[in-house]
């Protein structure tokens, strides 16, 4: 931290961050030096550091930029049933692109059409914007393999999800629990 502080005070950086990391460490890394923000893994469907990470960062005045929010491409709607993983990649690890919890993803994600079209946005817009909306969480770093989903992504940051749909949104994937062992 001291080596990131002194880049810090000579301009060279301009914030200092942790990725992954759990509340002890960065109580560690605050206690070394000036935090400003953490980078963890956090979507609709993988909501797990809403219990300690997003309370510690906001109670701390530290930045979240979630990354995966749109679940490696399954929360956009544009992987269906018939994908599959290459081999090797990450894509195998996650327990939401296994087939029979995929299908129950995709059911949710049909249940939102209505969302879409009076939204006039994509899924993965949709799925941005209630992702930045959730408590805590002040930044999302969303993966794009080409222009057009990069602008599309972008587009999320328009969108502005009334409370009532917001909380719709959040009760559906709470409804799914959590993804079945296959």
């Amino acid at each position: 931290m001291a080596c990131l502080e002194k880049l810090k005070d000579e301009g060279k950086i301009r914030a200092i961050g942790a990725s992954t990391a759990t509340p002890a460490q960065l109580d560690e890394y605050r206690a070394a030096g000036t935090l400003s923000v953490c980078q963890p893994r956090y979507s609709l469907l993988d909501r797990r550091i809403e219990a300690d990470v997003l309370p510690y960062c906001a109670a701390h005045g530290i930045a979240t930029l979630v990354y995966s929010p749109l679940e490696q491409g399954l929360l956009t709607g544009r992987i269906g049933l018939d994908y599959v993983p290459p081999p090797g990649s990450f894509r195998h690890t996650l327990p939401w692109l296994k087939p029979g919890n995929r299908r129950r993803v995709l059911d949710l994600l049909a249940s939102w059409r209505d969302l879409t079209a009076g939204y006039a946005c994509s899924l993965a817009q949709l799925v941005i914007a209630a992702t930045v909306q959730q408590p805590g969480v002040t930044h999302a770093l969303c993966g794009a393999r080409t222009v057009a989903q990069a602008l599309d992504n972008a587009g999320a940051g328009d969108l502005v999800l009334a409370a009532g749909n917001l909380a719709r949104i959040r009760r559906d994937v709470e409804a799914l629990g959590d993804p079945l062992p296959e």
